[in-house]
């Protein structure tokens, strides 16, 4: 369960300053595949930041189940980031001179884990994503889809509860687009909580459930039939 209470987040000062987020308060059950959106600006990336402790809020609390985000160390919570929350970006943010192997592994080797095992698990995702005739290919020789797939295998190798998705079908085609989330659906039915920042209705219909935001507010919250 993910319990944010009274969270504002501010930005600049004086009359430079936006409020990209005013006293959000809002749970989010556990396993449930949920889409934020709003238009650009509405505080939907920024919100997807602080649930994944990318970003502190200027005011609230976030709690993934009891536990309170910002009450940890700065090593506590990167180590907290890294078992219990998986990331997605629309830009991938991969490693383009590293293989597919090296790129999935990476949160593995950053946890310790011994080569062997890292390996071992990251083919195994390399080959749940459809990846294994790449496994050894460069990123940055992969096409967008490839690139998002391997992504999503590195998000999910440390076997989080959490996977966390911003645009993620932003940069590649309707078909890929289409595929990336069917496998977000996937993960979700499989009882882990998605919470992905979209622009596209049609890949949010495909959540059990909409937020809505505006102007840094929560303004309306929908169950997809």
């Amino acid at each position: 369960m993910i319990k944010i209470k009274n969270l504002s987040k501010v930005f600049g000062q004086g009359e430079s300053q936006i409020i990209a987020l005013h006293q959000i308060d809002c749970e989010i059950e556990e396993g449930k595949f949920v889409a934020l959106i709003g238009k650009s600006g509405s505080g939907k990336s920024t919100l997807l930041n602080i649930i994944g402790a990318l970003e502190k809020p200027s005011e609230g609390d976030v709690e993934i189940d009891g536990v309170n985000l910002f009450s940890m160390t700065s090593n506590e919570l990167a180590d907290y980031r890294n078992k219990k929350l998986g990331y997605v970006f629309q830009s991938f943010y991969l490693e383009p001179e590293f293989s597919v192997l090296e790129n999935v592994a990476m949160p593995l080797l950053i946890a310790g884990v011994n080569k062997k095992t890292r390996e071992d698990k990251a083919k195994e995702y390399i080959e749940k994503l459809g990846l294994n005739t790449k496994t050894n290919e460069k990123v940055k020789n992969l096409s967008g889809g490839q690139k998002q797939r391997v992504a999503i295998a590195r998000a999910l190798v440390n076997d989080p509860s959490i996977i966390l998705a911003d645009e993620p079908t932003g940069n590649l085609d309707t078909a890929n687009g289409q595929d990336v989330i069917k496998i977000l659906r996937e993960i979700a039915d499989n009882k882990k909580t998605v919470i992905m920042v979209t622009h596209n209705m049609q890949d949010a219909k495909i959540a059990d459930e909409t937020i809505e935001l505006q102007d840094g507010k929560i303004v309306n919250r929908n169950i997809n039939v």
